[in-house]
């Protein structure tokens, strides 16, 4: 509505209006529906429709509260007690009898499963009340403690259990009364729980028993009567009772609500959270009942919308059940083309490292090959993603090696023979998921669990070469096409990391093509990166395999990025040979270059070691840039390289800061001199500070020459006590403002000057590195992957910088 309301101002036309009353005649007839439904509810619930009073502006939405019924009293809890069948079906008295059972057994006040739950049990409690209102943290707070002491000496959970058992079918998938029963079963704790007493526990398994009776289990599984405790005889002789009075007696009480089994209560609206309750609390022989009877349904169960939830908390909460839930739900991932969201999440959650393999293995290659095959990718869409998800999510989570540490041989035996399992079926297709924007994640997850279990293992180390030679030795597409495609790229720098070697090799004829394009030159550089030990030699051979070309990747804008990786790798003596080589005789010209001017930083800069140019090299390209170093200094590219030659060579500080008026009046080179107000000895710096000292007057009152003075003092003002170097400029700047009268009055008049003395006064202290402008810091953070690509900086509308 906000966004309708500003796009139809009052000034348009017709159709403005026209769209306006659209907007209005919506929202009215939504308002009606809120008020309808609202008055559905309080009906349903016995309670007075609500009427609609005047809108109520507030400033900010209030903090929710849920009114909560004050805790029945000794005359209503004994009313309560004489019927508690009828109480659990009705909203207000059922509210007021799990009020009272939840301060029985303190167990049953953990919160519910379920993303509604919440929202169910607020709605549950609110009602008509002169209590204050009071947040749900705090009416949880209060529930097992303070009421407590408030029931009657005949209400018990056992006393309410016995009155309920004989009408325990019904209550089960009612919506009402299914809170009731979910909190005997709750109140038990989970099992092995040493905090719940023992009585609680023995009636929240009778209240589980008594669940398995109601759906015929009881009756019907022979097996389970074995487990079953002594609790089911005195449940079938509470019906019995109801039998004799004249009551129709059936093997399953829920057959009667259409009920005629588990499943169809795991699947029930309502009978679910029974289900889920039972699976968390019950005793590890009652879990093995709902597994027993649960197996056979769990394909159905995991395309359900209800059920699937059932699936994953046999998982997570009865690990053995993995063993049999895993075959039945491959059926669902191996149909690509009707697979369901719901069962790719119950399969999802099988995936621990302890069952990866028996999943993989139940899996089976066929239903891998053909989840991947083109047909399923291009036909089932996005379905297929679900599959894609899987299969990655089994590769990492279950199938390297790392995960295997510490297991015996024949698990991890297993493991590898699951991997290889996959690999085998995902080779044909390798090159398709590759460039698939979801396949290319499993790709690149198969690659690294095939890497980590290491070339030399008997299974893994064949299936690493195979999946690697599907992927270099294709000719359609060619390892070519896959290093500049925009996603294939992702899975070239992966092969990088497990198999560098072997990418050289393929990529290395390719060099040109590949240094030029945008996702090639990614590829390179990672696989420089990767080489590890072999850096050198990699890196050595691609700037022999450019040769003459060398001079167009120089100023390319992605090829740039490859020579300074490539730079970067090899040895100081290999960087002075390809100075004299490529740049020596246009080092004046990259160094004003936008892109070449990165290369000659890198050389300068140093590599991956630390060590800039050998000395020979480096003393020659300063010497041809000396004639140029006061012009460089004011360019927006060549100035990065003249801060990086200031520190190595003393000649280079001493022509800087003669040419200071110069440098002071440009515009973007306050970084230089900074950098040689940091580097420079004490002379030099007595120096800049007697040009500030002199020129204060002038400085200060002009936007470049007071950006210098202030990231100048700001400099010193953050120097620690006891620095080597003195804060020189700070003290002659503050004994020019006191020896020149009137000086701090007309600098504190001029927009710029009143920065220069609030931080000589050291009012403001503030570093230069901070400034709103910003002080460059040092040079690697331009660009991408260090100074290159060109760009990244984006200047001061101030100072240009």
């Amino acid at each position: 509505n906000s966004f309708c309301t500003l796009l139809l101002p009052s000034s348009m036309g017709h159709k403005a209006q026209f769209l306006r009353g659209q907007r209005d005649a919506a929202k009215r007839r939504h308002d009606r529906h809120a008020v309808a439904a609202k008055a559905h509810r309080a009906e349903a619930s016995g309670r007075p429709a609500p009427t609609r009073g005047p809108a109520v502006k507030r400033d900010s939405a209030p903090a929710v509260v849920h009114p909560t019924r004050p805790f029945p009293s000794p005359a209503q809890q004994q009313l309560l007690l004489e019927a508690p069948a009828d109480a659990a079906r009705l909203q207000p008295s059922a509210t007021d009898l799990l009020r009272m059972l939840r301060a029985m057994l303190p167990a049953a006040a953990a919160p519910r499963r379920g993303a509604n739950a919440d929202a169910e049990d607020a709605a549950a409690d609110s009602a008509p009340s002169a209590s204050p209102k009071r947040t749900r943290a705090e009416n949880g707070a209060t529930a097992t403690s303070s009421e407590s002491g408030l029931l009657v000496k005949e209400a018990t959970a056992r006393a309410v259990f016995d009155a309920l058992k004989s009408e325990w079918a019904s209550l089960l998938v009612d919506d009402v009364a299914s809170r009731v029963v979910e909190a005997f079963i709750r109140g038990g704790g989970k099992h092995g729980d040493a905090a719940v007493p023992a009585e609680h526990r023995a009636l929240a398994e009778e209240a589980i028993d008594a669940v398995f009776f109601a759906v015929g289990q009881a009756a019907v599984d022979q097996e389970s009567k074995a487990d079953a405790s002594a609790a089911v005889p005195r449940i079938s002789e509470a019906v019995a009772e109801r039998e004799d009075e004249g009551a129709e007696f059936v093997s399953a009480p829920l057959a009667a609500y259409g009920i005629a089994d588990l499943y169809a209560l795991a699947t029930h609206a309502v009978g679910r959270t029974i289900v889920w309750a039972m699976i968390e609390c019950g005793s590890p022989a009652q879990q093995k009942r709902l597994n027993r009877a649960l197996a056979a349904e769990c394909l159905n169960l995991a395309t359900d919308r209800h059920g699937v939830h059932t699936v994953i908390a046999l998982v997570e909460h009865y690990p053995p059940s993995r063993k049999t839930i895993a075959p039945a739900l491959m059926p669902i991932l191996a149909d690509t083309l009707l697979p369901d969201a719901a069962g790719a999440k119950a399969a999802e959650a099988l995936l621990t490292p302890a069952t990866a393999a028996a999943v993989a293995d139940a899996l089976g290659t066929d239903a891998i090959a053909a989840a991947a095959s083109p047909d399923a990718l291009q036909y089932a869409g996005g379905e297929t993603k679900r599959m894609l998800r899987f299969v990655g999510a089994l590769l990492t989570q279950g199938l390297q090696r790392d995960t295997a540490d510490g297991e015996e041989k024949s698990n991890a035996d297993a493991r590898a023979q699951a991997l290889s399992k996959i690999a085998s079926a995902l080779r044909p297709q390798l090159l398709a998921l590759a460039t698939n924007p979801l396949g290319n994640f499993t790709v690149q997850a198969l690659l690294r669990a095939l890497a980590s279990w290491g070339a030399s293992h008997p299974v893994a180390g064949p299936a690493m070469q195979q999946a690697t030679d599907a992927l270099l030795k294709s000719k359609s597409p060619s390892v070519v096409d896959l290093a500049t495609h925009p996603i294939g790229a992702h899975v070239v720098g992966t092969l990088a990391q497990c198999a560098a070697a072997a990418l050289g090799n393929a990529l290395r004829p390719h060099l040109l093509k590949l240094a030029a394009d945008k996702h090639g030159a990614i590829a390179l550089r990672r696989l420089v990166a990767q080489a590890g030990a072999h850096a050198e030699s990699v890196a050595a051979a691609m700037l022999q395999a450019m040769g003459q070309h060398i001079g167009t990747f120089i100023a390319d804008e992605h090829g740039n990025l490859v020579v300074q990786a490539l730079l970067r790798a090899v040895k100081p003596a290999e960087r002075g040979k390809f100075y004299s080589s490529h740049v020596k005789n246009h080092v004046v010209e990259y160094c004003q270059h936008k892109f070449a001017s990165h290369v000659v930083h890198c050389l300068v800069n140093g590599g991956a070691d630390g060590a800039p140019l050998d000395a020979a090299s480096l003393t020659a390209l300063f010497g041809q840039l000396k004639r140029s170093l006061v012009d460089l200094a004011g360019h927006v590219s060549g100035r990065f390289v003249v801060e990086a030659l200031i520190a190595p060579f003393r000649e280079a500080q001493t022509l800087l800061v003669d040419a200071l008026p110069q440098l002071v009046a440009a515009q973007g080179t306050q970084g230089v001199i900074i950098r040689l107000y940091d580097v420079c000895d004490s002379a030099n710096r007595k120096r800049i500070a007697a040009f500030v000292r002199d020129s204060l007057a002038t400085l200060a009152t002009t936007k470049q020459g007071s950006l210098v003075v202030q990231k100048l003092l700001g400099r010193d003002a953050e120097a620690p006590a006891g620095a080597a170097n003195a804060p020189v400029v700070l003290e002659a700047v503050r004994g020019a403002l006191q020896a020149q009268r009137g000086l701090a009055e007309s600098l504190r008049a001029d927009f710029f000057g009143r920065f220069v003395v609030q931080l000589a006064e050291g009012k403001a202290p503030v570093s230069a590195s901070a400034a709103p402008h910003g002080g460059r810091g040092a040079p690697s953070g331009r660009g991408r992957g260090g100074r290159g690509g060109g760009g990244g900086d984006r200047a001061c509308y101030n100072c240009g910088e």
